[in-house]
């Protein structure tokens, strides 16, 4: 039987900190053997060096390839899927931030001169919470005043 940690416990403080140590391997891995493959096609020799300010632990994405959401703060409905994430400097947080490449959805303004735009964690939400949002405002507006 699976043991599934309790929230607050050490595994749930771990898993972060694991997740950021293989996400850096896998960079270092796949980057090291893209580069030197090309390299050896052209005859260079190629070295890489990650940036010194790259965090040791990262926080887990809020959302998920595949997640659809929507643009926070846009009046133009603009929405898509998510089909690309990476975790990046974030120069107007000084820090580094997730920021996602979105697939447009048919129905977004920009759709008729951009297929795929980027946007920072903090400004999308989840496609559900904002139509959620949406309703409730609605029926509480609905609700009559005494």
């Amino acid at each position: 039987m699976d043991r599934k940690p309790m929230k607050g416990t050490a595994d749930d403080q771990e898993k972060p900190q694991a997740v950021a140590e293989h996400l850096r391997r896998l960079a270092e891995q796949r980057f090291g053997t893209l580069l030197s493959s090309n390299a050896d096609a052209v005859g260079m020799t190629v070295e890489i060096t990650l940036p010194d300010n790259l965090p040791k632990t990262m926080p887990l994405p809020l959302h998920f390839i595949g997640d659809h959401v929507l643009y926070q703060g846009i009046s133009s409905h603009e929405c898509g899927v998510i089909i690309g994430m990476e975790y990046v400097p974030a120069h107007h947080r000084q820090g580094w931030q997730w920021r996602y490449q979105i697939y447009l959805d048919s129905c977004s303004p920009s759709k008729a001169w951009l297929s795929i735009e980027t946007a920072w964690e903090d400004d999308v939400v989840p496609a559900n919470a904002q139509a959620e949002t949406t309703a409730s405002a609605q029926a509480l507006a609905e609700t009559e005043m005494p």
